[in-house]
């Protein structure tokens, strides 16, 4: 993997903030990046400090906590997802 980021997508958050997933490398290690991203007074996206990093090798496990926390959130009824 190349050492610069790689974004893998982004959905907004609200009218001025977006969620922002990429992959990147620092210091050997491979990474996942999932952080909020703000417009400045210029209307430039910056990163903000909210959000998290982790190794690559740990994407399955975090899959798993948020697939629990969907089912559970259907199950709850605090999640309703649109029929296709």
């Amino acid at each position: 993997m190349p050492d610069e980021e790689i974004v893998v997508g982004s959905f907004p958050k609200n009218n001025r903030e977006e969620v922002r997933v990429s992959l990147s490398k620092f210091k050997g290690y491979d990474l996942l990046g999932v952080r909020q991203w703000f417009r400045n007074e210029a209307d430039e996206p910056r990163p903000s400090k909210s959000g998290i990093t982790i190794r690559v090798d740990l994407l399955p496990e975090l899959l798993e906590l948020i697939e629990k926390a969907k089912e559970i959130a259907l199950e709850k009824g605090i999640l309703e997802l649109e029929e296709e």
